[in-house]
C-alpha cells in the first residue's frame, strides 16, 4: 500500500525504532518526519512564496561547483525550477515528463533546473543528473535552498517570469502524487502555465499543490 502523504503523525518514533517501516525509503520516512516536527513548532513563523510575490535572487552551487545567482539561470522569458530527490518515488516517475517539457518549452525562452535535495555526493549528483541532459542541477544536499523557498515538496515546480516574479507554484500535472498514480495526467498545470505566459496571458491556475515526498519547513529569521 503506497504511504499516504503528509503523515508524520502517523509514524511516531517507538514504531520507527522498532523497525516497523522497514522498507520505506529513509529519505521519505526521514524527511517526512521531520517535516512534520518541525511544522508543529514552527508554523507560525513559516511563511510561502506565492504567485505574484517577487523572489529573493537566491545563491546556488550546482553539481559542478559553479556558484550562482537565480536570475542567471532564466532564459528569455523565465526559468522553472523543480525540486527532485532521486530517492523519492514521485521525482524518479516525472524525470521523463520534465526532460520534456524542458525541450517544448526551452524553444520558447523558458529555462528549466532541478533543485537536488538528495542526501548525496556532489559525484552522485552528477551521475543522477545525467538522466535529464541539459538541464541545469542545483546541488542542494541539506535542503538549505528548498527551505529559503519555501518548498513542501519534492516534484514542486517555480515558475519564474523574467522579472523574477513568481508566476506559478505548484504541481507539475496530475498523474504522479506520493499515493496517487493515474494512467495520463488529466490536469497539466505547469504546461498550461507556460503556454499561458508564452502567449502574454495569465495562468488560469497559479497555485496547486505539489503532491510529492514531503520537504522540511523551517522558521527562517536570516
Amino acid at each position: 500500500m503506497p504511504l499516504p502523504l503528509h503523515t508524520p503523525s502517523c509514524f511516531p518514533f517507538d514504531m520507527v525504532r522498532r523497525g516497523l517501516l522497514a522498507g520505506v525509503s529513509r529519505r521519505v520516512l526521514g524527511l517526512s518526519v521531520l517535516s512534520g516536527l518541525l511544522a508543529a513548532g514552527t508554523a507560525a513563523a513559516v511563511t510561502s512564496f506565492e504567485p505574484g510575490d517577487r523572489l529573493p535572487d537566491l545563491t546556488y552551487s550546482d553539481i559542478e561547483g559553479h556558484v550562482g545567482r537565480l536570475s542567471g539561470l532564466s532564459g528569455l522569458r523565465g526559468l522553472v525550477l523543480i525540486t527532485r530527490d532521486t530517492e523519492c518515488p514521485v521525482s524518479q516517475r516525472y524525470v521523463l515528463r520534465i526532460a520534456e517539457l524542458a525541450k517544448t518549452a526551452g524553444a520558447r525562452g523558458f529555462n528549466f533546473a532541478v533543485l537536488d535535495v538528495t542526501p548525496h555526493s556532489r559525484t552522485e549528483a552528477q551521475a543522477a543528473a545525467a538522466m535529464l541532459p541539459g538541464i541545469v542541477s542545483l546541488f542542494d544536499p541539506q535542503a538549505t535552498l528548498a527551505i529559503r523557498l519555501r518548498a513542501n515538496s519534492t516534484a514542486e515546480a517555480f515558475l519564474i517570469d523574467r522579472a523574477g516574479m513568481l508566476r506559478y507554484r505548484g504541481a507539475i500535472d496530475d498523474q504522479y502524487g506520493f499515493d496517487s498514480h493515474r494512467a495520463a495526467p488529466r490536469q497539466t498545470w505547469l504546461r498550461d502555465a507556460l503556454f499561458a505566459l508564452d502567449q502574454g496571458q495569465e495562468p488560469k491556475v497559479k497555485r496547486t499543490e505539489a503532491r510529492g515526498c514531503a520537504l522540511p519547513q523551517y522558521s527562517d529569521s536570516k
